[in-house]
C-alpha cells in the first residue's frame, strides 16, 4: 500500500515538472516574440523619425527659398516701380516738348505768311529805291532783309544819318511799327582802312557807330520798342563781293534790318516729383 502511494506521488511530480517546463518555454518564446516585435516598432518608429526629420528639413528650406523669393520679388517690385516713374516723367517731358516743338512750327509757318505781307508792304513803299539800287529786300524762310547802300544813310567815314536817310528809315518805321518782328541792324563797311585821323580809326569802330545810329533812330520819339532790337557791326568781314571794283565796294558798304521772328517766352519750369528710392523691406 505504502509503495503504491509513493509511486502515486513520484508519478504526479514528474507530471508536474514536466508542465512547468512546457509553459516556461511557451513564456519564453512569447517573450522573444514579443521583443522581436517591440524591436520591428522601434525600427519602423525610427525610420518614421527619420522621415518626419527629412521633410521638416525640406520643409525648411522651403520656406527660406521663399522668404528669399519673396524679398527678391519686393525688391524687384521697387525698382521696378521707380522705373515705371522714371519713365513716366521722361514720357511726360517728351509731350511737352513735342507740344513746344508743334506750336513752334506752327508760329513758323503762320510767321513765313506774315512775312510775305511784310516784304509786299515794304517793297510798295521802297519802290524808288529798290528802282535805283539804292536799296534791295529779300526773303529767306523765316526772316526779311532789307539793304540799303551807305551813302543814302551816312557821309563817308561817319555815323551821323542824313536827311535823306532819314526818309528812308521814316518808310521802315512806318511798317515797323505795326509788328512786333525782332529787328538787328547790321553796318558793314567796305574793306578800305579808316583814316586814324577819323573820329572812327577803324572799320571796326565806323560799323558799330552806323548800326548803333540806326537802331537809336529807330527809338526816338518810342516809336520802336528797344526790346526788340539790336545793333550789330561787322566791319569788312561779311562782304556781299569780294571784288575790290569801285561798285564792289560800294555794294559792300551798306546797313541790312533784318526782321526775324518775335521771341517766345520761355515756359515756366514746373516742378519735378522726387524720385523714389528702393528701400530694403524688414525681413
Amino acid at each position: 500500500m505504502l509503495k503504491r502511494l509513493l509511486i502515486a506521488v513520484l508519478l504526479v511530480s514528474v507530471l508536474a515538472g514536466c508542465v512547468t517546463s512546457k509553459t516556461f518555454e511557451a513564456k519564453e518564446a512569447e517573450l522573444a516574440k514579443t521583443r522581436d516585435e517591440l524591436q520591428d516598432t522601434q525600427k519602423q518608429a525610427q525610420a518614421n523619425l527619420d522621415f518626419a526629420t527629412a521633410k521638416s528639413d525640406e520643409l525648411k528650406a522651403c520656406q527660406s527659398q521663399a522668404r528669399t523669393e519673396q524679398i527678391q520679388s519686393q525688391s524687384d517690385f521697387a525698382a521696378a516701380t521707380i522705373a515705371q516713374t522714371k519713365i513716366e516723367a521722361e514720357l511726360g517731358e517728351t509731350r511737352q516738348k513735342l507740344g513746344q516743338c508743334i506750336k513752334s512750327t506752327e508760329v513758323a509757318r503762320k510767321y513765313t505768311e506774315t512775312l510775305k505781307a511784310r516784304e509786299e508792304s515794304l517793297r510798295d513803299k521802297m519802290k524808288t529805291e529798290i528802282a535805283s539800287k539804292e536799296a534791295e529786300i529779300s526773303r529767306l524762310r523765316d526772316q526779311l532783309s532789307v539793304r540799303v547802300l551807305d551813302r543814302i544813310l551816312f557821309r563817308s567815314g561817319s555815323a551821323d544819318i542824313l536827311p535823306a536817310g532819314k526818309k528812308v528809315l521814316d518808310k521802315l518805321v512806318a511798317v515797323f511799327t505795326t509788328t512786333d518782328d525782332m529787328i538787328r541792324v547790321e553796318a558793314h563797311t567796305d574793306s578800305v582802312p579808316q583814316k586814324l585821323k577819323g573820329k572812327y580809326n577803324s572799320n571796326w569802330a565806323l560799323s558799330s557807330a552806323r548800326a548803333s545810329s540806326v537802331v537809336r533812330y529807330f527809338e526816338l520819339g518810342l516809336k520802336i520798342e528797344p526790346a526788340r532790337m539790336e545793333a550789330v557791326g561787322f566791319s569788312k568781314f561779311r562782304p556781299v563781293t569780294t571784288g575790290n571794283t569801285p561798285e564792289d565796294l560800294k555794294r559792300n558798304r551798306r546797313v541790312e534790318i533784318v526782321l526775324t521772328a518775335p521771341r517766345i517766352p520761355e515756359p515756366a519750369e514746373e516742378a519735378v516729383p522726387a524720385t523714389p528710392t528702393a528701400s530694403t523691406p524688414a525681413q
